[in-house]
């Protein structure tokens, strides 16, 4: 990708990171990249300290300017996906913020 051409990358040392998410093989000249989405990926979303930090560090301003549950859902579908929920996926997430446990 045009991202990862000026990152400096070992031919002989392939990045975990970047093997989880389809990084071209660094032994090869001319590389093929593939496209595919793997559980592992979607692991390291789940489990990853950073990212467990930077999701608290969101919630918790999200949470501090408002306390409205509908509001609360757009902000987050705002800063993770870029867009507003619809309808079925604002209910599905007031429904669960009304079911969590109390912050």
């Amino acid at each position: 990708t045009r991202r990862s051409i000026y990152v400096q990358s070992p031919r002989y040392q392939r990045e975990y990171f970047a093997s989880l998410f389809d990084a071209a093989d660094n032994e090869q000249p001319t590389p093929q990249r593939n496209v595919s989405t793997v559980a592992p990926q979607a692991l390291f979303f789940l489990n990853h300290s950073w990212l467990q930090h930077l999701s608290g560090q969101l919630v918790t301003k999200i949470f501090g300017q408002t306390s409205d549950a509908g509001q609360q859902v757009e902000q987050l579908y705002e800063a993770i996906l870029g867009r507003l929920p619809v309808e079925a996926e604002r209910l599905i997430a007031q429904q669960w913020l009304g079911e969590s446990s109390p912050r």
